[in-house]
């Protein structure tokens, strides 16, 4: 079976393929409807196997990358992978009427003058 532990070690790209194939017999005569499968950047050798079994990416990181399959022939009814990022700014008045700005020590606006906070 795909385990975590299974995903940590060293199995060999076939070694892998074959323990997937097993998991998806196993999963689908037991009904699970959404499996989710995270793949360690190490183990790039096995995003093939994973895409050519179906899955599609959902996310990803420098460390790994998450992918989805859903098993039933319904409609997919997993949650879409992240799209965008937010990012959220806020004026702050003193009595004076003054705007609180700040100034980065760290960081990808280190040295880069005054900022909303």
């Amino acid at each position: 079976e795909v385990t975590d532990e299974a995903l940590h070690g060293k199995l060999s790209k076939e070694a892998f393929r074959d323990r997937l194939m097993w998991s998806l017999s196993h999963w689908k005569a037991n009904e699970y409807k959404g499996v989710f499968l995270k793949v360690p950047t190490k183990n790039a050798d096995w995003m093939p196997v994973v895409v050519e079994a179906g899955f599609s990416p959902h996310l990803a990181d420098a460390s790994h990358v998450l992918f989805s399959l859903w098993l039933p022939e319904t409609p997919n009814v997993l949650p879409a992978g992240p799209s965008h990022n937010l990012a959220i700014t806020a004026y702050v008045l003193n009595a004076e009427g003054h705007v609180l700005c700040v100034k980065e020590r760290h960081g990808p606006s280190a040295g880069q003058g005054w900022k909303l906070p």
